[in-house]
């Protein structure tokens, strides 16, 4: 245990000098007045800098299962948590795992920035240097010796915020490095997950009441629905689709040619959407980016398509007529095809911070840890945090 000791402090002697050369007071390996808790590749993270993480990922925990700050009380975290698969553990001992593990994620996250070569520009820099007066600012009304007490609640400092916020940038560096450079820098699989997950391919029937909606150059343009011309099998199409729905509802099942059957209705359809001035091949939803907004499907119809998979059908009646909206096989690799960029905007964004939260956690069981200096940093210790902001970007 002597020699371990040793060993950590010559490496924390050498890893100052060089921050002292480099960069000065920027770097987040000074972490001479704080005991290291969690290591990497001799990239490390000290009990100050985790408890503040831990105030931070605590709050991040709550929210994402519902637990309000009223309930940051040991009663609670000695209840029996009631999520499925974990109901033999307390809501204590979940937080707290989960917290851990998305801490050492940190660290990993940060080490890839390393490992691309990446660097922070001036103006990152500065920002780093800034963030403990924004936070002077923005916590405590411009008191500093507020702050330091505000910070003593969590267990944590001043410099050890300093040293947390070029951490978070870091991670932030990475990240969007990793979405600028998504098509060479995230791997097929990583992509391809993505988009399996978060995009789903449909096409959409119109029977409208009164306008034929026609695109020219790329523009929508109304025209007077005629029922001896466009609409005039509307009232046929709709009893059937109606028939094909009722069956559907009931037992989950579409006639073996419905496919085909769409693609025919889809050729009477009142709006000319898939046409070959729009969108042919069909249109690609998801989350991330809201049709309705820009006017391209109506509010009704986008939370319809949202989550419609392969061979699904939905039917949504709104003020201006009834719309089928039925389910194809995503085609491949369409986040690259340039017809389709309306619907992609956000794709690399998103592909990269789900890569980069997986690569973080593949290396989370590299991480050594020193568990003798955090193991009374826990829930039932630290407090949530309502007040900090980490250090960004933006």
């Amino acid at each position: 245990m002597k020699e371990m000791k040793k060993t950590r402090l010559a490496r924390r002697l050498t890893l100052l000098l060089a921050a002292v050369l480099l960069f000065g007071a920027i770097t987040p390996t000074l972490t001479a007045c704080t005991p290291d808790v969690l290591s990497l590749d001799g990239v490390e993270i000290d009990r100050e800098m985790y408890a503040f993480w831990f105030s931070m990922c605590k709050t991040d925990m709550m929210r994402r299962y519902g637990i309000k700050s009223t309930q940051d009380n040991a009663a609670f975290w000695s209840s029996k948590c009631s999520v499925e698969g974990k109901t033999d553990m307390s809501w204590g001992e979940v937080v707290n795992d989960e917290v851990h593990r998305a801490i050492k994620a940190k660290l990993a996250a940060a080490l890839l920035y390393d490992e691309k070569g990446l660097t922070m520009t001036d103006p990152q820099k500065d920002k780093v240097k800034s963030y403990i007066d924004d936070m002077i600012e923005y916590v405590a009304d411009g008191d500093k010796g507020a702050l330091k007490e505000e910070l003593e609640r969590y267990g944590s400092s001043l410099a050890a915020l300093r040293r947390c916020a070029a951490f978070d940038m870091r991670a932030e560096l990475v990240l969007a490095y990793l979405a600028r450079n998504g098509k060479t820098e995230l791997t097929s699989e990583e992509k391809a997950g993505y988009y399996n997950d978060y995009y789903y391919r449909v096409k959409i029937l119109y029977i409208n009441k009164e306008v034929y909606g026609a695109f020219e150059n790329g523009k929508r343009v109304e025209k007077p629905l005629s029922f001896i011309g466009p609409g005039a099998r509307n009232d046929q199409d709709k009893a059937e689709l109606a028939a094909i729905l009722d069956t559907y509802y009931e037992n989950s099942t579409l006639p073996e040619d419905f496919e085909a059957r769409f693609n025919e209705y889809l050729g009477r359809s009142d709006e000319e959407i898939h046409g070959s001035q729009a969108y042919p091949d069909g249109i690609y939803v998801t989350r991330s980016i809201n049709l309705s907004e820009g006017g391209l499907l109506e509010p009704e119809v986008y939370e319809a398509a949202r989550g419609i998979r392969k061979g699904q059908l939905a039917h949504v009646t709104t003020e201006n007529g009834d719309r089928y909206i039925y389910g194809y096989a995503l085609e491949t690799a369409a986040y690259d095809n340039e017809k389709l960029s309306p619907f992609f905007s956000g794709f690399y964004s998103g592909a990269a911070d789900r890569a980069l939260t997986a690569r973080s956690y593949a290396r989370i069981e590299d991480v050594v840890e020193f568990s003798e200096e955090y193991a009374d940093i826990t829930v039932y210790t630290v407090p949530c945090n309502l007040d900090f902001k980490l250090c960004t970007i933006d």
